[in-house]
């Protein structure tokens, strides 16, 4: 819910598996509810964690995450907290 902290991503985030679902994401043009964050608690690796202020609706419209910073994009259609309350999904 808003107002928690999640824990950060560690390992390999450029796999085979993760790049076709993200792309299976792009090609299906469907929104998604995802989490907006606005600090971190400074850590790295599985110490990060991202403070959750809010929720909102997204379409992903490509990626690459072959590079540094990985980079994923979409469009912004809203906020979502309507759909997730203070109690999460």
């Amino acid at each position: 819910p808003a107002g928690d902290y999640v824990l950060g991503l560690t390992g390999n985030v450029n796999s085979n598996e993760v790049r076709t679902q993200l792309q299976a994401a792009v090609d299906s043009g469907k929104r998604f509810i995802v989490p907006v964050w606005d600090v971190t608690n400074g850590g790295s690796g599985s110490n990060l964690q991202y403070h959750i202020v809010g929720f909102a609706w997204i379409t992903l419209g490509g990626f690459d995450i072959t590079g540094n910073p990985k980079e994923i994009w979409g469009t912004y259609w809203g906020s979502a907290d309507d759909v997730c309350p203070g109690n999460g999904f």
